[in-house]
């Protein structure tokens, strides 16, 4: 509607009068339905894709018709069209670049170009939905730094970026393709494992760790941190991923506190975690 009431108010409307009347001559003069059809769909693209000032040109042309042959004509619009179609293409690929970029932004953590909450919680929605389909089980870990603290008070904030930077690529490097890292904030880290049971996922956990166990070598500093990890499950702890996250976090919590690798969510670590905030 808007785009009528523009080329209603720049005077325009005489333009497609005058392109209906060229190919009521077409019709008229008995040209071959092909020839109709290229130069009917040469208009329509040239009205939809140009902008509005370039009317004037269709315009010109439309009005002095009687000097030219009508092939000419016929020509004349599907150069015009296809031109004018192929930059606005161009137009409109920069804007889905820029609209991507800004919807990466929304989704992505800056820092490291993990997934973020709002991110992971988008995918987790999908993959959820595929995993109760096809009964597929899902492991999630909660990750979390050991002695990041003291690094960011001893050797300031500018390392400890680079601690998360490279603890994200670390993570990325070792896990499958089909796989789902995210930062969740501060020294927290998540990943969600499609199709991993609880046996692979101690494996998996046993991994990460060993990687944790090589030192960072960072703005000429020899870094040692560890990770503790905290593993849920799909469906067998909750089918729901907050929730998940929720338990995951107590594991992680448990597995800190009784310096462990991993620990994997039960009911007797929750209601340990509970009788220890409640006192």
């Amino acid at each position: 509607m808007v785009y009528v009431k523009k080329v209603l108010r720049g005077g325009y409307l005489v333009t497609l009068r005058s392109g209906i009347k060229v190919i009521k001559r077409m019709i008229n003069d008995k040209l071959s339905k092909e020839s109709i059809i290229v130069a009917i769909g040469a208009f329509i693209t040239f009205i939809l894709f140009t902008k509005f000032d370039i009317f004037e040109l269709l315009n010109t042309v439309c009005r002095k018709y009687e000097k030219y042959e009508i092939d000419e004509i016929i020509l004349v619009l599907i150069i015009v069209s296809i031109t004018f179609s192929y930059f606005s293409i161009k137009r409109w690929r920069k804007l889905k670049i820029v609209t991507n970029r800004l919807q990466q932004a929304v989704v992505r953590d800056k820092l490291t170009g993990l997934l973020n909450r709002r991110g992971v919680f988008s995918i987790a929605e999908k993959q959820f939905k595929i995993a109760n389909i096809v009964e597929m089980p899902i492991c999630i870990m909660f990750i979390d730094l050991n002695r990041f603290k003291k690094i960011n008070d001893s050797l300031g904030h500018k390392v400890g970026d680079l601690v998360l930077q490279e603890v994200a690529k670390r993570l990325k490097a070792n896990i499958r393709e089909s796989d789902i890292a995210a930062r969740l904030g501060g020294d927290e880290f998540l990943i969600m494992f499609p199709n991993m049971n609880e046996e692979e996922s101690e494996k998996m956990a046993l991994r990460i760790t060993k990687f944790f166990s090589f030192p960072f070598l960072l703005d000429s500093n020899e870094i040692s941190i560890g990770a503790s990890i905290g593993i849920s499950l799909y469906p067998n702890h909750s089918t729901n991923f907050e929730k998940l996250i929720q338990y995951s976090d107590i594991a992680m919590y448990n597995a800190k506190k009784r310096n462990l690798n991993y620990k994997i969510y039960n009911a007797k670590i929750s209601n340990e975690f509970k009788r220890e905030f409640l006192k």
